[in-house]
């Protein structure tokens, strides 16, 4: 027996303001047949090729003037040695070579910012990094942002170096690393 559902326009239309950055259905249909318990608890998912719009707009919307690209994005996603895990929130991206992997990319969305999800995601992404034999693992941050230079100072990232003057912004690039035992 199948359900009907009456959506009102007025329904619709908070539904569309509220869920814009689902608007990818494939991924809505995945969002919305998991548990509430581990959409909450943090279900991260590793991305394939069908999640290309959804981290599209998660990347636009985390870093609007800096955005990786959508061919960036679907170039990334069919080499085997990048993995994205992600959900609603936040994504990260992870490249692997062997024992060794950098943290290329973290984005939180700004309505979650603040609130442990960064550190929730990336706890996640070392865990599964760790499950893969990895050793160490790399990332650069730019010196300005101080909460993901907290962050990863909380997991254990050591500086290792500062590369000057790299962003746009003339901040310069912190070095980090965290040996994985």
């Amino acid at each position: 027996a199948s359900r009907r559902f009456d959506i009102s326009s007025e329904n619709l239309a908070v539904f569309d303001s509220q869920m814009s950055a689902l608007a990818d259905y494939s991924f809505w249909l995945r969002f919305h047949t998991t548990s509430f318990a581990d959409r909450i608890f943090g279900m991260f998912s590793r991305a394939g090729s069908d999640d290309l719009p959804f981290l599209e707009r998660l990347e636009i919307t985390c870093f609007p003037f800096e955005f990786w690209g959508r061919g960036t994005l679907s170039q990334i996603l069919v080499q085997e040695r990048f993995w994205i895990w992600f959900d609603s929130r936040a994504y990260v991206i992870a490249s692997v070579c062997r024992e060794e992997a950098e943290i290329e990319r973290i984005g939180v969305m700004p309505a979650h910012q603040g609130k442990g999800v960064g550190t929730t995601i990336l706890g996640f992404a070392l865990d599964q990094l760790r499950a893969q034999n990895v050793e160490r693992i790399y990332l650069e941050v730019n010196e300005h942002n101080i909460a993901a230079r907290r962050l990863y100072a909380h997991f254990g990232f050591v500086l290792d170096g500062v590369r000057p003057d790299y962003y746009g912004d003339g901040g310069d690039a912190i070095l980090m690393s965290l040996t994985v035992k």
